[in-house]
Parts: structure tokens; sequence; C-alpha cells
């Protein structure tokens, strides 16, 4: 488990650091544009399609698998504040594998027309050339493929603590951040 652990924390790290690598272009990419409109009267083509079809998605999508891979997705304990610690691991064991169902369904939707669209060489005119957008509709599915194998690991350390009262050092940091040291 921990050499899977440490090859989604690479490819989540490695998808955290693209997404910052968006940010500073689409930084420069706008600076350049603003500097070009007022200059020189004549801002750069396809700032606005760039930004919108691939700075912003990979900004938005590329960090969820690191957002997976330390539990910082909203948690909102109304209803669990009262339970220990391994009924807590259990209920998140069932979280896990609802999410499971839904990013599976959503990545197969997703990576359908990601599919649908490279075949199609799917683009979009701006001015002066045409932008192929196709690459962009990769972005998701990659997202969302790369926090599965997280998410599953997540489960078993989860299901572990649950049955056990063990803790999977890394892998059960809600239980640890929540609720401390196995309570039964």
């Amino acid at each position: 488990m921990n050499t899977l652990y440490t090859i989604n924390r690479w490819i989540a790290n490695a998808l955290l650091a693209l997404s910052g690598i968006a940010v500073v272009v689409l930084m420069l990419h706008v600076v350049a544009d603003v500097l070009s409109k007022y200059a020189f009267h004549y801002p750069l083509v396809g700032t606005i399609e760039l930004a919108s079809w691939y700075y912003m998605i990979a900004i938005a999508f590329f960090p969820l698998a690191y957002v997976q891979l330390h539990s910082h997705h909203l948690v909102v304990e109304v209803f669990t504040t009262g339970l220990s610690a391994r009924r807590l691991a259990a209920l998140d064991a069932l979280v896990c594998v609802a999410v499971l169902a839904y990013i599976g369904l959503l990545g197969w939707l997703v990576a359908a027309k990601a599919i649908e669209a490279t075949h199609r060489g799917e683009i979009i005119n701006v001015v002066y050339f045409d932008l192929p957008i196709w690459p962009a509709r990769w972005i998701l599915p990659i997202s969302l493929i790369a926090m599965m194998p997280m998410i599953v690991l997540q489960l078993l350390a989860n299901l572990r603590f649950a049955l056990t009262g063990e803790v999977v050092p890394g892998l059960s940091p809600d239980v640890e951040s929540r609720r401390g040291a196995a309570t039964a």
C-alpha cells in the first residue's frame, strides 16, 4: 500500500505543479495581452479562448488528486460529531464507495466525450486561426482518473481502521485529524 500511496502522491504533486504552471502562464498571457492592447493598440488574439479552454480548466481540475490525497475536500460534520473514530471511519469508507461510483461514472462519461472530440479534431475559430480544443477535453478525465486510486487506498485504510482500529499512516488523515487516537 505504501508503494501505491507514493505513486499516487507523485502523480497528485505533478498535476498540482501543472496547475501552478497554468496559473503563471495565464497571468503572463493576460498581462501581455493588456500591455499589447494599451501600448500597441493591438490585443493578443485568442487570449480569452486560451484562458477559458485551457488555463482555467487546468487550474480548476488538475489539483483534484492533490486535494483528495490530503483529504481537503469539504466535510460537513453536523450529524457526525458524536460518532466514535471507528464509526466515523466506517462512514468515511461508505462515502469513499459512493464517491468512487460517482467519479467513475463521471470519468467514463467525460472520457467518452474527450475521445469523441479527439476523433472529430474539435476546434474553435479564433479571429485569425483555428484553436484545437480537443486536447483540453482530456484534462477532466485525467484529473478524475488520478483521484480514483487515492480514493481506493483511503477506502481500504478507513475499512481497516473501522474493523481493527489500526491507523494506516498517511492514508487515514480524516480519522487522525478529526478524532485523534483509536477509540471504540
